[in-house]
């Protein structure tokens, strides 16, 4: 692996962190922190020779629809989009599945602990984690 990958992969796994707490924290994920994500998710894709655009469009298109209906919030299309950009297609499927897997445990005790221990009222979840993580899981054998 050139050191060149290392330091993107490096990079979008701080980077992910950093999203991960702001959105527990805030329930926002910044459009700088997902630029940068995407900036090093392209660095990725050329180090690999694998641009695919299809299914992050696909996402991003069926993302905005869920957006509208209140489904996901725009955020987390964002850094989906993102973090696929630089993902090999063979890994899409796990990316997906774990993200979902790990969508509903986080959601509860998220509203556990904002509930009960912070005591916020907030209503949302912050699938940023789950997305964090669900990435990290696609990604551990390919590097």
């Amino acid at each position: 692996m050139s050191i060149a990958l290392k330091i993107f992969v490096l990079a979008i796994f701080l980077l992910l962190f950093y999203a991960s707490i702001t959105d527990f924290l805030k329930r926002e994920i910044k459009n700088k922190c997902v630029l940068s994500i995407l900036i090093f998710s392209a660095g990725i894709a050329f180090c690999l020779g694998s641009f695919n655009l299809f299914i992050p469009g696909l996402t991003l298109f069926f993302g905005f629809l869920l957006t509208l209906i209140g489904v996901i919030g725009a955020g987390d299309i964002k850094l989906i989009v993102a973090l696929l950009i630089g993902m090999p297609e063979a890994k899409f499927e796990l990316f997906f599945f774990a993200t979902s897997c790990l969508g509903a445990p986080i959601a509860i005790i998220v509203f556990f602990i904002s509930r009960y221990i912070l005591k916020t009222n907030s209503d949302t979840v912050p699938f940023g984690i789950a997305i964090s993580i669900g990435y990290i899981t696609a990604m551990s054998g390919v590097f």
